[in-house]
């Protein structure tokens, strides 16, 4: 700890060493007499893995054993924690890393709460506008009234003239409700579109966090033909495969794995049959495809599919277990 002033000021303020001193194992306290003298804080008995280390030449030593120093942190602050003893590097670079993840975590949930309720709200203002829209678009159409007959001019001019004073009066209306019917339209569609990017950007956020290769420019592609290539055998449409999420991708990256390990060991079980088969001589015989499955098989199949896509995890299971 700081020793008071014998002057009797204030206590000197402590140097980056004194404070990060007594960082270090949870169970390693620091000792008053060692913190006096500015040594580092005793640590418990451990073995030791390099018995040749001499003290006298920790100068001499290699840089590339050196601890790098927080990248966060500005240059003065380097060179005190270039001073620093090295146990209490190593404590201040991991909690350093462990405080970025924890931060960068945090972010990524706030974010994905945020993206969330921002989708939220805007799919319910697109079915507030859709259904506005929708009033209008009714009362719109019973705004229209047609213009009054031309004979009336001669036959009763004052007829005449109250009617087309009523057409111009709704004709009018009718206009500003078209107008209010193509914002509402423009509005809602707007919203829809907003919804979808904030859609793509919580999937783009949980595969990078999960499934990053699914995301790049290399790997990507032949990924993305490969998992739809299983999710359309395992029943998905063209028109799904379009709008698929996150969970989406990763059941298919599941399910593609366990296709992938499924056709690996029915080829080697066909390997050793034949193997088997010639070494007794026996004939060989074809395998059967997929397409002798009876209709029955086929239905069990498809209905499966589809209680699998409801969230049974005992359908997906039979589904899965098929292509073993």
């Amino acid at each position: 700890m700081t020793q008071p002033d014998l002057d009797g000021g204030m206590p000197a303020e402590p140097s980056l060493e004194e404070r990060f001193a007594a960082i270090g194992d949870d169970d390693a306290a620091p000792r008053e007499e060692d913190a006096d003298l500015g040594d580092p804080p005793a640590e418990p008995a451990a073995p030791d893995l390099d018995p040749v280390r001499d003290a006298d030449d920790a100068d001499d030593a290699a840089p590339s054993d050196d601890v790098a120093p927080p990248v966060s942190w500005t240059s003065a602050e380097k060179e005190e924690f270039a001073r620093l003893p090295r146990a209490v590097q190593e404590t201040l670079s991991r909690r350093e890393t462990e405080r970025e993840r924890f931060v960068q975590a945090k972010s990524q949930e706030a974010q994905t709460a945020r993206s969330s309720v921002e989708r939220e709200a805007l799919a319910t203002i697109q079915q507030l506008q859709s259904r506005y829209a929708d009033h209008i678009e009714h009362f719109e159409a019973q705004l229209a009234v047609p213009e009054p007959d031309p004979r009336l001019i001669a036959e009763d001019p004052a007829l005449y003239a109250a009617q087309l004073e009523h057409h111009r009066h709704y004709a009018a209306q009718r206009a500003h409700a078209q107008q209010l019917l193509a914002e509402a339209r423009q509005q809602a569609a707007f919203a829809e579109q907003e919804m979808a990017a904030r859609e793509q950007e919580e999937t783009r956020a949980a595969l990078a966090a999960v499934f990053p290769e699914y995301l790049d420019a290399e790997s990507g592609p032949k990924l993305r033909q490969e998992l739809g290539s299983t999710a359309l055998e395992l029943g998905y449409s063209p028109e799904q495969l379009a709008q698929v999420d996150h969970v989406d991708i990763l059941a298919m990256r599941t399910a593609n794995e366990w296709r992938r390990d499924a056709l690996k060991y029915r080829a080697l079980m066909a390997n050793r049959m034949e193997t088997v088969r010639a070494a007794r001589g026996m004939p060989r015989v074809s395998r059967p495809g997929t397409g002798g499955r009876g209709a029955a098989e086929s239905q069990r199949y498809a209905q499966d599919r589809q209680k699998m896509r409801d969230g049974d995890k005992d359908a997906a299971v039979r589904t899965f277990a098929r292509f073993l």
